[in-house]
């Protein structure tokens, strides 16, 4: 039997799926490499970025920034930042 990821558990509860904020919900166009997020605008690969975590090992990720956050109705919702998502 295979072991889960870590959050596995909690992206399959129902709470999960329904929260904006998870990039996980959104769409995804893999052609284009962006996302769609709930209020219909695009998140754009913006960069890679390495990090270190606390045991040394490095990992990396693909960085995506929304074209506009700025007079979104969802902006509350779906992040905490002072710029765009």
């Amino acid at each position: 039997m295979p072991i889960p990821y870590g959050t596995y558990r909690k992206e399959k509860e129902r709470r999960y799926k329904k929260d904006i904020r998870h990039a996980t919900n959104w769409n995804y166009e893999e052609g284009d490499d962006r996302f769609v997020c709930p209020n219909g605008r695009y998140v754009l690969f913006k960069k890679y970025q390495t990090k270190k975590n606390a045991s040394g090992l490095e990992q990396s990720f693909k960085m995506y920034e929304c074209e506009d956050c700025g007079d979104c109705t969802f902006r509350a919702k779906c992040t905490k930042a002072k710029g765009n998502r």
